[in-house]
């Protein structure tokens, strides 16, 4: 199916249903909800606060879960936490690696294109000159 083609059917979709909002981003480049601001998961592409949809752009962004940090944020990093009974217990969420389960510690994800490998520094270089 050539471009042209897709277009016209997603316009065409578009007019009968009517577009839903694009994901926004905060100050950090994490995905927000475009309706109540709350951080999304963008490949959901539906918030759970407002119970809205929202569409989906492809490109790299921030990683919604760590907040582009890397590090599991039930562990912060370590691969154990201290549960209610105050023992150190092995985090389940990163299986022990520390690491955050949704970006794999790289701080970033790609949705909607095929993934472009660009390491820590360079996304950190990406972040200073948007400010």
């Amino acid at each position: 199916m050539k471009l042209a083609q897709i277009l016209i059917i997603v316009l065409g979709v578009c007019l009968l249903f009517g577009c839903q909002a694009g994901v926004e981003y905060s100050k950090q480049g994490v995905p927000v909800c475009p309706y109540c601001k709350e951080v999304v998961a963008p490949h959901t592409e539906f918030c759970y606060r407002c119970k809205k949809f929202f569409r989906y752009t492809s490109g790299i962004e921030v990683c919604w879960h760590c907040e582009g940090e890397g590090y599991c944020p039930s562990c912060h990093g370590s691969g154990k936490y201290l549960n209610e009974e105050k023992i150190w217990v092995d985090c389940q969420l990163c299986r022990k690696t520390g690491l955050c389960y949704e970006c794999r510690g790289e701080g970033y994800i790609v949705h909607g294109a095929v993934p472009v490998k660009i390491d820590r520094f360079e996304l950190e270089r990406l972040r200073a000159n948007e400010q």
